[in-house]
């Protein structure tokens, strides 16, 4: 099933990507990710979430991208999804 990809679909993210994921917000991708653990379980799990549902939608790769692009500075080799899937990662303590 693919949805029409709406940042206000995916609000904790969105949240999270616009207060963290600057250029200055912390030396390394991961850094900058960390800096949303001092927020609380709930709101990780709120960012997870919607990292997963974000996912499950069958949005395209390109769409997918754009919105990574539009919300950080960041990204990783191979574009939105290992992205997505990084800071899902980080903030599930797994990275």
């Amino acid at each position: 099933m693919c949805t029409m990809l709406r940042a206000d679909d995916y609000p904790a993210l969105v949240d999270f990507m616009r207060k963290c994921l600057y250029q200055d917000a912390g030396p390394t991708f991961e850094d900058a990710i960390r800096v949303w653990l001092l927020t609380g379980e709930q709101s990780i799990q709120q960012v997870v979430q919607d990292i997963d549902r974000l996912l499950s939608n069958g949005h395209s790769k390109s769409d997918l991208g754009e919105f990574v692009e539009k919300y950080s500075d960041y990204s990783e080799d191979g574009g939105a999804i290992p992205t997505l899937r990084r800071i899902q990662d980080v903030l599930s303590g797994t990275a």
